[in-house]
């Protein structure tokens, strides 16, 4: 991979639903991924926050893997997953060969 670019496998990619308040219904992608230095994690994306009143088309989009709604939303998830990457590369412990 070319510098400053991390090769990410997705390992799943689940769609759900939250309340986070009465009668407030959001879809939320639960995604789990790799990389070759870290341990799996997982990133939620809320569709809500990024899609309004889309969330469900960009729901259906995402399942299917198509449509302009996918397209952003992959976007959506590389970003996420890159800043979570940072994340944790920043509070990895020390390690060194003897």
């Amino acid at each position: 991979m070319g510098e400053g670019k991390t090769e990410v496998t997705i390992i799943s990619r689940d769609i759900t639903r939250t309340w986070p308040r009465m009668n407030e219904m959001h879809y939320e992608v639960i995604v789990t991924y790799s990389t070759k230095d870290l341990v799996p994690a997982i990133v939620t994306i809320d569709l809500y926050e990024h899609f309004g009143d889309k969330q469900e088309e960009a729901a259906k989009q995402i399942a299917a893997r198509k449509g302009p709604l996918w397209e952003k939303y992959l976007a959506i998830e590389k970003e996420t997953i890159r800043k979570d990457i940072e994340l944790r590369k920043a509070y990895m412990p020390e390690t060194y060969t003897i």
